[in-house]
């Protein structure tokens, strides 16, 4: 994992949201999407809960292990 990767994971956890994210980091939701798709590939676990019906992004446990061994 990157720099680049790592911010995006964390501007995802700081708005809850991969579009307010992208807006953030001045990308397209789908450059975002690629971001932690890769991540999540690399690590071989999800980071977060995808399809749920409220726009905000939840972490899954996996995730809430990454986040704290970021900050």
């Amino acid at each position: 994992m990157n720099l680049r990767e790592i911010a995006v994971i964390s501007e995802i956890v700081n708005y809850q949201s991969f579009a307010d994210a992208a807006y953030s980091l001045s990308y397209s939701p789908s450059v975002i999407s690629k971001y932690v798709s890769s991540v999540e590939e690399e690590l071989g676990v999800k980071i977060f809960v995808r399809g749920n019906k409220s726009n905000k992004q939840t972490l899954t446990p996996e995730g809430r292990l990454l986040i704290q061994d970021i900050h």
